[in-house]
C-alpha cells in the first residue's frame, strides 16, 4: 500500500476537528515515528498563522483543530497537512499530503 494522507471534512470553522487518515508503506523501525505537520497560510496575506505537529497513531481517527493563534484570528485560510516521518532525530517529509478550508 502506497504511503498517502486524506482528511475530512475539507471545509471547517476555526476550532473544529479535521481527522487525518493515513498509509504508511513500510514498516515503522523502533527509533522512527509518524507525524502530520498541518500549515495553514491565510487568504488575506499569505502568511502561516498556525502550524502544529501531532504523532500519529491511529491510521483511520489521528485528528488537528486549527485554533486562533496571534497571528490569526479566524480569517480564511487553506490549510496543509503533510505526512513527516522522524527518524534518529531527523525529519523527512513524505510524497503525502491532502488540504482542507478554514472558512
Amino acid at each position: 500500500m502506497p504511503t498517502s494522507v486524506r482528511v475530512a471534512p475539507k471545509t471547517i470553522s476555526l476550532g473544529e476537528t479535521v481527522t487525518i487518515a493515513w498509509t504508511y508503506s513500510h514498516p515503522l523501525q523502533a527509533d522512527q515515528s509518524l507525524w502530520a505537520r498541518t500549515d495553514c497560510i491565510l487568504d488575506e496575506d499569505g502568511s502561516v498563522g498556525f502550524t502544529a505537529f501531532e504523532r500519529l497513531g491511529d491510521p483511520e481517527a489521528d485528528t488537528v483543530t486549527p485554533g486562533i493563534t496571534p497571528s490569526w484570528t479566524g480569517t480564511p485560510a487553506t490549510c496543509r497537512v503533510t505526512l513527516v516521518l522522524f527518524d534518529n532525530g531527523r525529519s523527512r517529509d513524505l510524497n503525502a499530503d491532502d488540504s482542507f478550508r478554514v472558512e
